[in-house]
């Protein structure tokens, strides 16, 4: 519960505790404090997608690792013709990228990536066409650009990525970001505003440890204009 500036917290055992804390309670305020989400007006966010420590190197036995950004020619075999994987920068969101949400399309060149690569890493670890990378075990293809964000299905957005890292980048959508509508305020996740604008004001250096690992809420949303995430970006 609020307690002046700041919030409370109240335990119920036997006898009943309330005690201060120093945790500030970040008030609505006016609702022209806050962003609209239109296209001269975007909602600042945090990417947590590391454009440099987040995907693996792909390696063929008898070749070298490759970087996204480098790409690598997945060899053809088994009725499957050879194709270049290799992600345009474009893809690799910046800070200062406007950008903005739709429905999830097709994934059929994803489920054909990974139809690719299983046959490769199926081949004896001594066959020159053998594939192999970190967190092979246990991976997705990941569209580097998100589908809802606007990326397409091509082999020019996918890369192998650790399920649970795939998994945990999912903090992108679900950071709290606060918004104006009209004149009233709404504080949600970004996942809820399928048709605002957002803003990328900073991008993390590591991954989350899970999807709900973005250091926002409600009461706290991620432009709550506290630390280094503006309330607005005009």
């Amino acid at each position: 519960m609020a307690r002046g500036n700041t919030w409370a917290v109240r335990g119920v055992i036997n006898p009943t505790f309330e005690d201060g804390t120093n945790i500030l309670v970040i008030p609505e305020g006016a609702a022209n404090e806050w962003p609209t989400g239109s296209a001269q007006d975007p909602i600042p966010i945090k990417w947590f997608k590391s454009r440099d420590s987040l995907y693996p190197t792909l390696k063929l036995r008898s070749g070298s690792d490759r970087t996204p950004r480098q790409g690598i020619r997945l060899p053809a075999i088994d009725r499957t013709e050879e194709r270049q994987l290799q992600v345009a920068d474009a893809n690799f969101m910046a800070v200062g990228d406007k950008i903005r949400r739709q429905p999830r399309g097709s994934e059929s060149v994803k489920a054909q990536v990974r139809n690719h690569i299983e046959k490769l890493r199926a081949l004896s670890p001594s066959d020159p066409q053998h594939i192999s990378f970190t967190g092979q075990n246990d991976y997705a293809i990941d569209h580097v650009r998100d589908l809802t964000w606007r990326g397409n299905d091509d082999t020019a957005n996918l890369w192998p990525l650790a399920t649970h890292k795939n998994s945990a980048i999912n903090a992108s959508h679900n950071q709290r970001v606060r918004v104006r509508e009209g004149n009233t305020i709404r504080t949600n996740a970004v996942s809820t505003f399928p048709d605002r604008y957002f803003i990328i004001k900073k991008i993390t250096t590591s991954v989350p440890s899970s999807s709900s690992d973005h250091g926002s809420t409600n009461d706290h949303p991620i432009n709550s204009g506290e630390g280094d995430i503006p309330k607005r970006s005009t």
